[in-house]
């Protein structure tokens, strides 16, 4: 939101709990008798003009989703602020996916995964 002369958008994803037996996954953080067991959370980047479907790999440097918005372009004014007073709100778009870790028997419970989207504009 409220951005300005942005135009390449990259995402990482950053976890401290990953799938035990699938490293893509978003690891459960609950532990204890009520926790679930053998799954795990998948995040997706769905396609842009830059890149295709991807999964976005946890802890993994090269692993980088990529959007682009021709509207950072508009202002020529070469001022810190934009013509456009407030900037562009340009939505980025994921999908998460629980999913079975590896063979791991899938026990019910509670599921609770943590992340943090790392976004830079290069």
């Amino acid at each position: 939101q409220n951005c300005v002369r942005v135009t390449n958008i990259e995402t990482k994803l950053v976890s401290t709990k990953v799938g035990t037996e699938n490293g893509q996954l978003l690891g459960n953080t609950l532990t204890g008798n009520d926790a679930a067991k053998g799954v795990g959370v998948l995040i997706e980047g769905l396609a842009t003009s830059k890149n295709p479907l991807m999964t976005l790999k946890p802890n993994d440097s090269n692993s980088v989703y990529k959007d682009y918005d021709p509207r950072g372009k508009d202002d020529t004014t070469g001022g810190v602020y934009p013509d456009q007073d407030t900037g562009i709100t340009y939505p980025l778009h994921f999908q998460a996916t629980l999913q079975q870790d590896g063979t791991i028997p899938i026990e019910a419970g509670e599921f609770k995964a943590t992340s943090t989207f790392q976004v830079t504009y290069p």
